[in-house]
């Protein structure tokens, strides 16, 4: 038996599992972003600076946002979302979506959607690639045999 690293199934298999970590990643991420905006209280916030990290492959940034809750308990945190260049400026209103009961995991309404579904569009474009390229192998191995 071959070794499977060098076999004609390790394209497609690798395809397969790339795509439906893709998929996987995205379809948990927009669900937990559809659960935020259907269990969350929406409200009204401020960038009050912009947070950095510099790697090797540049510097991305993140908005600080701050708000304020129904009880008017201030709020800030970092949005998940990093990007390059900034994708907000110091003292952009954004409109905010947070739990009542977790009010400091807030997040940036629909911050990040397009990332997620390009991700999930890649993602299923690999599997229905792989599946074909798996549907031609195991073909192609069954006219050898």
């Amino acid at each position: 038996m071959t070794n499977f690293f060098n076999s004609r199934f390790f394209v497609p298999v690798f395809m397969l599992a790339i795509g439906m970590a893709f998929l996987s990643f995205s379809a948990l991420q927009l669900y937990e972003q559809y659960q935020l905006s259907k269990n969350g209280v929406e409200t009204q916030g401020t960038v009050i600076e912009l947070a950095e990290h510099t790697s090797n492959d540049g510097t991305t940034y993140a908005p600080v946002v701050q708000f304020q809750t129904k009880n008017n308990r201030p709020v800030t945190f970092v949005s998940s979302t990093w990007s390059i260049p900034p994708e907000y400026a110091v003292n952009d209103r954004v409109t905010v979506v947070y739990l009542p009961e977790h009010p400091e995991q807030a997040e940036i309404k629909g911050a990040g959607t397009v990332l997620l579904i390009i991700f999930a569009v890649l993602g299923s474009l690999l599997i229905i690639a792989g599946v074909i390229f798996m549907v031609f192998t195991l073909r192609a191995s069954l006219a050898d045999a």
